[in-house]
């Protein structure tokens, strides 16, 4: 789902439409890896009032040249839950990309550990029905926005646009918004 420090792998939970971005606005995820050295949480959807995230990631260049994204999202799916994404993508020019098969998932609720393995394991299945995503940034006014885009370029039409901001410290979650 919406993530990396990306949050598009925590996106899949999320729905909304997703307007074209032009690829001179687009912003690397080398420069974004640059960003979250000194500010490492990655904040989607930053609300000052409450001053909290809808999505929280963290991303992280492997020695093998994959990326490392931890993205943690709260939901009420059966009961209010925490939900925490792993997954090591692959760098695609700007982008990054990944096809959920390997990803770690896990769901942290009131429900019993089976239960929150059985959520995880749909979520699981929910998002590899969407096959090879892409988490892409682009500028957009003053700030960076993260969507969620095919190999070929298309945004995945019911995900949204996540608006982000980096901070040094992780800030806490509040529930996504659909």
């Amino acid at each position: 789902m919406k993530q990396l420090g990306l949050s598009f792998v925590a996106l899949a939970a999320l729905a909304a439409c997703a307007p074209s971005f032009s690829p001179d606005t687009a912003v690397s995820y080398k420069e974004i890896l640059r960003m979250s050295e000194k500010q490492p949480y990655e904040c989607a959807q930053y609300d000052a009032a409450s001053d909290t995230c809808e999505v929280v990631s963290t991303i992280k260049e492997n020695r093998d040249g994959t990326v490392a994204v931890r993205s943690q999202f709260q939901a009420n799916i059966f009961a209010p839950a925490t939900i925490t994404i792993d997954a090591n993508l692959t760098p695609d020019g700007a982008r990054l990309c990944g096809d959920y098969k390997n990803v770690g998932i896990t769901v942290d609720s009131n429900l019993t550990a089976g239960e929150n393995r059985d959520l995880a394991e749909i979520l699981r299945q929910t998002l590899q029905a969407y096959g090879t995503v892409c988490g892409a940034y682009y500028r957009r006014g003053a700030g960076i926005v993260a969507v969620s885009e095919y190999p070929d370029g298309r945004l995945v039409e019911d995900q949204p646009v996540l608006g982000v901001q980096f901070f040094p410290e992780a800030k806490p979650l509040r529930d996504l918004q659909p």
